[in-house]
């Protein structure tokens, strides 16, 4: 190679250098726009995602007075009556975690046999679960549920 080719060779090397540092990077004008598109659509996002996790919720009180319910009904088929209705489920239930433990709803039986009623009261101070209501009403001799209504979603 010839001093010729040499230099030829080292100008384009350098042309492609500062070709390459020109365009590298993005402007800050760019970075701007894409920071205020990504803002939007959080801004429009984050609610609906809000709201799905306290639809999560009432969907896991619905499923817990369900149980409740079966388990009253069973009950019911076991001792021949439901008794006096015992208001915190712990006879047909259990003993229910509470809000003070972390659950997301605080659980109450009433009613009658016939007319039981079951309800799930969401946490205040939870945001996913305040103000969420479910509750569950039916017929433990027959173990037929009447209705389930939910509040607050």
């Amino acid at each position: 190679m010839n001093s010729s080719q040499n230099l030829f060779l080292k100008n384009l090397l350098v042309a492609r250098q500062k070709h390459r540092s020109e365009n590298g990077g993005f402007t800050l004008v760019e970075l701007m726009i894409v920071i205020v598109i990504v803002g939007i659509l959080s801004a429009i996002a984050l609610p609906n995602f809000l709201n799905q996790t306290k639809k999560a919720a009432a969907t896991e009180a619905k499923q817990q007075v369900s149980s409740v319910f079966k388990q009253t009904h069973a009950y019911v088929l076991e001792n021949g009556s439901l008794g006096s209705v015992d208001s915190d489920c712990s006879d047909y239930a259990g003993t229910l975690t509470s809000v003070k433990e972390g659950a997301g709803f605080a659980y109450v039986c009433s009613g009658t046999q016939t007319a039981f009623k079951v309800t799930a009261t969401g946490d205040s101070t939870n945001t996913n679960t305040k103000d969420v209501v479910v509750t569950l009403t039916g017929d433990c001799d027959k173990g037929i549920v009447s209705s389930i209504t939910t509040t607050g979603t």
